[in-house]
């Protein structure tokens, strides 16, 4: 065979698969025969092609048919392929063929994963606003402090972000206590304070304030005209 009659078998076409299931296979529920025959199955599929030849199948795994109808009936209870019966415009019936279980469970798969990072990454995050509170106010939190502290979380939605600036508050004020930092997120909450800019504004906007009423308390009274009224 020449290199031209090679490439133009090479150029025959390719069998696409997503990563996500080329590395998750087996979380899907195949070994390695199962996916094998599933690549060749969608190979076979191409094109909406739907002439499904197993005996070719079967010659290019190395096995007899029956061992190759197992693969697919195996499959189909599985839920990653589906075989559907239609009929033609003559009356005719046909066995239809789909990957579209196999891309749904894969789908489900991604959520559930994405899902666990999300309640990895929460308990982490709570886990770092329970460690901060202990070293700022110097003692382990008691249940009822992290049941409080859970509740800002998890039934207020404060985020992770405004109960440290809380806390930050709190210890600059010198008062170590959650009743104090509660009441600070109660404040903020009112004026729809939610994030370090929102409480970074809100500080410039009292500290101008601030200014402000300095400089007209340090304006100089208005003169007494000398004039006699009197005369």
């Amino acid at each position: 065979m020449d290199d031209t009659v090679a490439l133009k078998l090479l150029q025959t076409g390719n069998t696409m698969i997503p990563n996500l299931i080329l590395k998750n296979y087996v979380k899907l529920g195949m070994n390695a025969e199962e996916f094998v025959f599933l690549l060749e199955l969608k190979a076979a599929l191409k094109d909406g092609n739907q002439a499904l030849d197993l005996q070719t199948i079967a010659q290019i795994m190395n096995k007899d048919e029956a061992q190759i109808y197992q693969l697919l009936h195996g499959l189909i209870e599985k839920g990653i392929i589906s075989l559907t019966s239609v009929v033609d415009d003559q009356g005719r019936n046909s066995d239809q063929y789909s990957l579209e279980p196999l891309y749904k469970k894969t789908l489900k798969l991604l959520r559930d994963q994405m899902q666990a990072k999300q309640i990895q990454a929460h308990q982490q995050t709570r886990n770092d606003v329970f460690a901060r509170i202990e070293q700022e106010f110097g003692h382990p939190l008691s249940s009822f402090d992290m049941e409080m502290i859970d509740s800002w979380l998890n039934e207020d939605h404060y985020s992770p972000e405004i109960v440290i600036l809380a806390l930050k508050e709190a210890v600059l004020s010198g008062v170590y206590n959650l009743k104090y930092m509660d009441k600070i997120l109660l404040a903020w909450e009112k004026k729809g304070i939610k994030t370090a800019a929102d409480v970074q504004r809100q500080r410039t906007k009292f500290r101008h304030q601030g200014q402000s009423q300095r400089k007209q308390g340090n304006r100089a009274k208005p003169k007494i005209p000398l004039n006699k009224w009197s005369e």
